[in-house]
């Protein structure tokens, strides 16, 4: 079953695995997982998103465990309430230092004694636990609210890592910058980092509009930052071509793959900036470089 299938996997990511941890977004994940909740709930539930587009609620995770839980979730609601008529909201709601993820049904809802016993795999959970283990290790905490005959609200709530960008940032930049990045998550969540510090940021998708945009305001860019790989024009093909016009402009290169499988000759000019990476690393290496001669 499908549900027996969803269990062992959070079992595997819930246990001693590590999940990833890379900059995504919680409406994407959302919008990405419709369908899959969509088939867990059934024909009888509805769903409903809130405050959930493309783009939003930027924090640092792994998109398939994440992804997981929320089916999970659905499972829950659908089976919980016995294949009962009824829908299924989620809401994402961005705070100041945390970004809440909230999962309400309007089903026959929890007294407080089944709360409680929620975590338990032989309790009204039904192996919820394993999915409170995966957001644990990512930092962050489930608070469930319920009140009998009225639903249930599921709070889960992560932090924004608002305190390691402040902490990072020795600096609040005025100069422009072009990220181009073709993973949108990756992508948004650089440019919510670095306008948060007062920088402008241009972003390009693909090599062709990258170029586009070199052509058109080269002068006006202070820093590139460019993943390696991307559709059309590669990033390192890119970076070639700056540098050929203008030895001196300040490039950071990312990537997902280390040095040695990169093996260009771009990396003898520019540094490297390494994925998974945190905003306190991608700011110090900003500021490296725009603080350089």
């Amino acid at each position: 079953m499908e549900a027996a299938r969803l269990q062992q996997q959070l079992a595997g990511l819930g246990g001693d695995a590590e999940v990833r941890r890379l900059p995504m977004s919680l409406g994407s994940l959302v919008q990405d997982n419709v369908r899959a909740i969509e088939t867990a709930l059934g024909r009888r539930y509805t769903l409903d998103t809130v405050s959930c587009e493309a783009g939003s609620g930027m924090v640092e995770g792994d998109p398939h465990a994440l992804g997981i839980v929320l089916v999970e979730l659905a499972e829950w609601v659908a089976t919980y309430h016995g294949g009962a008529a009824g829908s299924m909201r989620i809401e994402i709601e961005e705070r100041e230092d945390s970004i809440r993820l909230l999962v309400t049904d309007d089903g026959q809802g929890l007294s407080a004694t089944q709360r409680a016993a929620l975590p338990d795999p032989t309790g009204p959970g039904l192996g919820l636990a394993s999915a409170f283990g995966v957001i644990e290790q990512h930092d962050g905490r489930t608070l469930v609210d319920s009140v009998i005959g009225r639903g249930t609200t599921f709070h889960i709530e992560f932090p924004t890592g608002t305190k390691d960008e402040e902490a990072a940032a020795a600096r609040r930049g005025t100069e422009t910058i072009l990220v181009v990045e073709d993973e949108e998550p990756i992508r948004r969540w650089v440019q919510v980092t670095l306008e948060a510090l007062g920088y402008t940021v241009l972003t390009a998708r693909n090599g062709g509009d990258a170029a586009a945009l070199l052509r058109e305001r080269r002068h006006e860019l202070d820093l590139l930052i460019i993943d390696a790989v991307l559709p059309g024009i590669s990033g390192l093909e890119l970076i070639a071509e700056t540098l050929t016009v203008n030895p001196k402009k300040k490039v950071l290169l990312m990537t997902g793959y280390s040095a040695d499988r990169v093996g260009s000759e771009v990396l003898q000019q520019v540094p490297l900036l390494e994925k998974p990476f945190t905003p306190a690393e991608l700011v110090d290496w900003v500021n490296q470089l725009l603080d350089a001669s």
